[in-house]
């Protein structure tokens, strides 16, 4: 009974522990303690939980770094160099230099937390290898920016921008590999500005700091204070025979503490493991110029971790969890994936047991941040534990290594297989969109480890197809960009691929919002590839080829080509192959747009309502954008004067956009959906006049100029905004002048 019991007190101890933490914002310190039935009611941890977030006045630095590593040693003279260095005005870039594992990180962290104190406004840690452009948004979010409706690109740009204009500010990139890759989220001109301080394993640098091995000094602290009660002696016989390589030091130092007397039990089992592994590790080390001790480096590190692998695989589940993870990109691994991968979603207590002995040898670490909290007006930070989880690059390698060839497949199959799953694109739902966002960069760690294996798999194809439609809903042009060209050269060959490929890119080109020359040379490259096909047999076609006739019909439709779109997508409605509810919807949408644009109304509307006829057809998928039709069928009402039809459609319009921008984490472009409901607002202000209803009229007016300065700001209006604004004054001072009739006379259709 009292087992069943345990996990339910677990759990809700952690609903209140959360909801207290989100309380906002009281002042109040509570404890919450944790007790073990088993053991007589004995406490056996407890943790502090300090409520009330910092307000500005408070609090002026705003700042996101990874935990303080309390374990953290020496490297003073180091961090004191790069301080001076920073501070002068030549280098505010400084990159520090080193192999993997030699505690370029740690160093970096350790900086930032010691001079925390000197810089006025930001500190920020940003890890290149995830998605900066999120990671900027959370720098844009914590400046208060006003980013609702700017696209990944342009909230980039505008922390920039603040940047420049921002004194004592510190940036930290962590694991950049070039200046080209990092050069895009640089503030530029940051001199007397601000600091920027990169961890890098590649030399191609200006102005770096070349991190070294640790000294005997810093080896004996560092051993002394991992294992206590260690003698100077032992602690600087293990570290020189662990070559004072720091990693090398730190896993050993983790095996002893776990396992073993004394140090010398530990020297006894490195040296029998080092004659095992020295002429099978020959093979595996790399040609590295960087620093006089690369080629013992990697062989010292094998060995400390080959020790440890070896007692971890006494923990059966633990094993096989850790060589999945040797898959799978190193950092931020979510939680909800290790738990599918071992089998214990929903058993907290299974999956604790199997991350144990990870955690306790330092094989994976669960990601930390620092938060900031206010205790009697004063500033404390408070750890706090994200739902992901990290594992060193080199120890990926070193497990990576150590399996054959077949067993590389059958454990890539695995992976493949549990991220697949989960990495899901086409839902409305945001707790599995935010899942896919989660696992984007496992999803191109896969990828690459697809391409080393030369695996042409329909698996792999869609995978890949799944993350360029993933970059696609982000609007992340270079993300997509750089997907399509691996799409195009990896599966070239495949059957199809070009016509594929060329429907993406015409995608691209309308996600860019091409020119109408740029659009002319896209349709004229798709029309030649159709060149061998003809339109009147288009039922018969693949799903593929109907997608790029899609994809033609839709330029054209932009280009003003309305008769040629229309018939693509009349034939395209009666294909078998084109069906599904969805498909049909769309079709029937973009038919009633091209005869609401040729003013044929009647047709619009018929076209139009059974658009959202299908739409309340498709339970499982449906439209989350259908506001689009909406506005277009109050379009359609309004030019027939059917005003009270046209008024209710308009409103259905207005409240879908507003439910998709209150929902902004499911779609992608913000900017699209505030300037399709100030249309709708546009279109709501026209029949209010009509009506004279001129209060309703007065607001709607103002959301339509506000959700149109949300897209482009009013000084930079094209001669089309400025008119369909002067539209509206005018329709709205005929009516305070009380010369409503009037007003049909005055109105011209607007697009």
């Amino acid at each position: 009974m009292i087992l069943q019991r345990i996990p339910l007190a677990i759990k809700f101890v952690r609903t209140f522990q959360n909801f207290m933490e989100n309380l906002q914002p009281l002042h109040l310190r509570i404890e919450v303690w944790y007790f073990n039935p088993f053991l007589t009611g004995k406490i056996m941890f407890r943790e502090n939980i300090i409520l009330e977030e910092p307000n500005e006045n408070n609090s002026r630095v705003k700042y996101q770094l990874p935990l303080k590593n309390n374990n953290f040693t020496g490297r003073e003279s180091f961090i004191q160099t790069l301080h001076t260095k920073l501070e002068q005005e030549k280098t505010p870039i400084l990159v520090i230099f080193g192999p993997k594992g030699i505690g370029k990180t740690q160093v970096a962290k350790a900086y930032a937390h010691q001079y925390l104190h000197i810089y006025d406004n930001i500190v920020w840690w940003f890890n290149i290898e995830l998605n900066m452009e999120d990671q900027y948004k959370t720098l844009a979010l914590a400046l208060q920016l006003n980013i609702h409706s700017l696209k990944p690109n342009e909230i980039v740009k505008a922390v920039q921008n603040i940047l420049r204009q921002t004194p004592g500010w510190l940036l930290i990139f962590d694991n950049a590999k070039s200046w080209t890759e990092l050069l895009p989220f640089l503030p530029q001109q940051q001199a007397e500005r601000g600091h920027i301080l990169v961890t890098s394993d590649q030399r191609n640098w200006p102005h770096i700091e070349t991190l070294s091995i640790f000294t005997a000094d810093e080896s004996k602290s560092y051993i002394q204070k991992m294992i206590p009660n260690t003698s100077d002696e032992d602690a600087l016989t293990l570290a020189a025979d662990l070559e004072f390589f720091p990693l090398a030091i730190t896993q050993a130092s983790l095996f002893i503490n776990k396992h073993l007397e004394n140090i010398s039990e530990y020297l006894i089992l490195y040296k029998t493991k080092k004659s095992e592994l020295f002429q099978q590790s020959l093979a595996l080390l790399k040609e590295n110029s960087s620093s006089e001790y690369m080629d013992n480096y990697r062989l010292t590190i094998d060995i400390a971790y080959s020790i440890t692998l070896k007692k971890i695989q006494e923990h059966e589940k633990s094993f096989h969890l850790l060589k999945i993870c040797s898959f799978l990109h190193a950092d931020a691994i979510p939680k909800f994936l290790l738990e599918l991968i071992s089998d214990t979603c929903k058993k907290p207590i299974y999956f604790n047991n199997i991350m144990r002995p990870l955690l306790a040898y330092g094989l994976i670490q669960r990601d930390q941040i620092e938060k900031q909290y206010l205790i009697d007006g004063k500033v404390h930070v408070k750890p706090s534990f994200l739902n992901s989880y990290s594992q060193h690059r080199l120890l990926q390698e070193v497990l990576y290594e150590k399996l054959d060839q077949e067993v590389r497949l059958t454990y890539f199959d695995m992976t493949l297989e549990k991220v697949q799953s989960q990495f899901t694109i086409k839902t409305v739902e945001l707790k599995k969109w935010k899942a896919s966002i989660a696992l984007i960069n496992h999803v191109e760690a896969i990828l690459s480890k697809a391409y080393d294996f030369q695996i042409k798999s329909k698996n792999i194809y869609e995978l890949l197809a799944n993350s360029i439609d993933f970059y696609f809903r982000r609007d992340q042009i270079p993300a997509i960009e750089q997907s399509l060209h691996k799409l195009t050269n990896y599966f070239a060959e495949w059957p199809g691929m070009t016509i594929q490929a060329l429907h993406w890119e015409s995608n691209l080109c309308v996600s860019k919002r091409a020119t109408a020359k740029e659009l002319e040379v896209m349709k004229n490259k798709i029309k030649e590839t159709l060149n061998a096909k003809n339109i009147d047999q288009l039922a018969t076609y693949d799903r593929t080829t109907l997608e790029l006739y899609f994809s033609l019909a839709a330029m054209q439709s932009e280009l003003g080509e309305a008769e040629e779109a229309k018939a693509i997508f009349l034939m395209l409605l009666n294909s078998s192959q084109f069906n599904d509810l969805n498909s049909k919807q769309i079709c029937c949408a973009n038919i009633g747009n091209i005869f609401l644009y040729q003013k044929q109304n009647l047709e619009a509307i018929n076209y139009l309502k059974l658009s959202l006829e299908y739409n309340q057809q498709n339970i499982c998928h449906p439209d989350p954008n259908i506001g689009y039709t909406y506005n277009a069928l109050g379009k359609a009402y309004f030019q027939q004067y059917e005003i009270t039809k046209a008024e209710n459609d308009l409103m259905s319009a207005e409240e879908n956009f507003t439910h998709s921008v209150n929902e902004c984490n499911k779609y992608g472009d913000l900017a699209r959906l505030h300037r399709y409901r100030g249309w709708a607002y546009f279109g709501l202000v026209r029949v209010l006049c009509v009506k004279g209803n001129l209060e309703k009229a007065e607001e709607f007016y103002n959301q339509f100029i506000k959700d149109i300065t949300k897209v482009i700001p009013r000084e930079k209006w094209t001669d089309g905004y400025k008119e369909c604004d002067n539209i509206l004054i005018n329709d709205i001072n005929i009516l305070k002048e009380s010369r409503i009739q009037s007003v049909f006379s005055s109105v011209s259709i607007y697009t």
